[in-house]
């Protein structure tokens, strides 16, 4: 499952590289990043999550992508609780994504800093485009970057230099 899961984010890579531009034709205010958040999210939710359902034959739900929808707006005109995701809202995530390194010791491509890899990985977030070392992330392509859970701060690494498991949570 990790290299089919692997081939899963690199399609999403690929989503993303090939639509985010009409995407932010479309983004003109701050309110339009509530937009942004929530159209990430509910594409991770159909493109990721619905091939790792298919290949696994049960439904899997995983934790936010990146800052997960914003759902705040709608639910309190409703008096609901707030969602981070689209499809399912009430719904509790079942797995997470860990990532791993394929190439032994990493630096991570902001900080020039080498990552220490738990036994148990590092928790995906989200894939980001930068392009060059100490920059900052962009909603440009290409999505080639993978923003880990890190402490005291998350790390940055290439997608290419990492693989991917999925970890079931516990409920």
């Amino acid at each position: 499952m990790s290299e089919d899961l692997k081939k899963i984010i690199i399609e999403f890579s690929s989503f993303l590289n090939v639509s985010i531009s009409t995407i932010n034709r479309m983004v003109k205010t701050d309110f339009d990043d509530v937009f942004l958040q929530n159209w990430l999210q509910g594409n991770w939710e159909l493109i990721v999550e619905r091939l790792i359902s298919q290949n696994k034959r049960e439904l899997i739900l995983l934790r936010k992508y990146g800052e997960g929808a914003d759902e705040t707006h709608y639910s309190l005109l409703k008096g609901q609780e707030y969602f981070e995701r689209v499809s399912f809202p009430s719904l509790q995530p079942t797995h997470k994504i860990m990532c791993f390194s394929n190439s032994g010791p990493i630096s991570c491509f902001f900080s020039g800093n080498k990552v220490d890899f738990p036994k148990s990985g590092l928790e995906f977030k989200e894939l980001i485009s930068m392009k060059k070392q100490n920059s900052y992330a962009t909603n440009e392509a290409p999505f080639d970057k993978v923003l880990l859970a890190y402490e005291p701060i998350d790390v940055v690494l290439e997608i290419e230099k990492l693989d991917f498991k999925l970890q079931k949570l516990k409920v």
